[in-house]
């Protein structure tokens, strides 16, 4: 089943946090030959970033921030959340859940469905999917967060400078019939997975194995994304436009519908060719990429929160949300959001002390 349509749930809050650090990329330019970072900025269109490594803040970090300051300007009863999930490719912990440590963070002691969903650049639909199937199962009220923490401190490699972290919290909430259902539309391409992955250190390729053949050193260096740039790219621009345009003619819908488009912001290359392919005027796309840079499966909610705060008090927007990337994954939404529901970025500091210390571990 690739379609679904709610017409008994809205958004009734939404939240992006990012750390409060920002990367200037060319602060960089003397660690590459003269005009490299300048070729890398105009062809990307990203010059800066926010990175959460120098403060050791993660996913789950910007996500609590975000939620917490959703709780707080938006009113919200903590015992009203029904439903808790963590969509992400950062987690705290190979074992348990980062939703379970999130829960305690936040204190929602009244809720218990509580879990993971690991997901990518396409999380935002299938998110509103997710959070579908919670309200039609009795939820009141679901927490859905986004977040992925993946700067480090390498600059060896400029394609590093393509990634910043963020963390969105979105809530969304039952009500009875409305005139604006959020239509989704989820496609996924698992033949295909091997087009972007971090395929080595985790069960089927463990960290123990790759030492023993290849070394430490060389183990260490595997421990990384890799992509296939030829194939995402025809993904991009062949597939996620052939599951929009099948959107739009399975729902009977059109450009003109929309006040805006919240696309997955992966380069300035792919954003302004899918929107072309797809009939989306330019004005009518939000970006954000060339402050915050490819915040992964964020960068939708992301760009419809700078969206009202750029446009304060604007009252209900239309919006085509489009993600695609790792699976491979895509999902198109419409929706219709209100300005009074969504803060403006958040810059945040927090970080959490769980109190574990590796010494205290070596001979457990």
């Amino acid at each position: 089943m690739n379609n679904f349509s709610f017409s008994n749930l809205y958004i009734s809050g939404l939240a992006t946090a990012v750390p409060n650090d920002v990367d200037k990329i060319m602060d960089h330019a003397q660690s590459y030959s003269e005009g490299e970072l300048e070729k890398f900025c105009k062809s990307t269109g990203i010059s800066q970033r926010y990175v959460g490594y120098r403060k050791k803040i993660i996913a789950s970090d910007l996500c609590v921030a975000a939620a917490n300051e959703l709780f707080e300007k938006n009113n919200v009863d903590k015992e009203q959340i029904d439903g808790l999930v963590y969509m992400s490719q950062s987690f705290d912990y190979e074992a348990p859940a980062t939703a379970n440590i999130i829960q305690m963070r936040l204190g929602l002691k009244n809720c218990g469905a509580v879990y993971d969903v690991t997901y990518g650049c396409a999380a935002f639909p299938f998110a509103l999917q997710i959070a579908g199937s919670f309200i039609n199962g009795g939820c009141r009220n679901v927490l859905i967060l986004i977040g992925d923490s993946v700067t480090t401190p390498d600059i060896s490699d400029k394609d590093n400078f393509l990634f910043g972290d963020a963390g969105t919290a979105m809530i969304i909430s039952r009500s009875e019939q409305t005139e604006y259902p959020i239509d989704i539309r989820l496609e996924t391409l698992g033949d295909r997975f091997k087009a972007l992955m971090h395929p080595f250190g985790k069960n089927r390729h463990r960290i123990s194995d790759m030492v023993q053949e290849v070394g430490a050193e060389n183990a260490n260096k595997l421990l990384r994304r890799y992509m296939s740039g030829t194939d995402v790219f025809s993904f991009s621009l062949i597939d996620a436009t052939k599951a929009t345009k099948k959107f739009y003619k399975d729902f009977k819908c059109a450009p003109d519908d929309f006040d805006f488009l919240a696309i997955h912001q992966a380069n300035k290359m792919i954003i302004d060719s899918v929107a072309k392919k797809i009939n989306f005027p330019k004005d009518k796309v939000n970006i954000v990429l060339d402050r915050y840079a490819n915040t992964n499966g964020v960068s939708v909610p992301l760009s419809i929160c700078d969206y009202f705060e750029r446009n304060p008090d604007c009252g209900r927007k239309s919006v085509l949300a489009l993600g695609f990337g790792v699976g491979l994954s895509i999902g198109v939404a419409s929706l219709a959001v209100d300005s009074a529901c969504v803060l403006p970025v958040i810059k945040s500091d927090e970080t959490y002390d769980d109190g574990l210390r590796y010494r205290d571990y070596v001979n457990y």
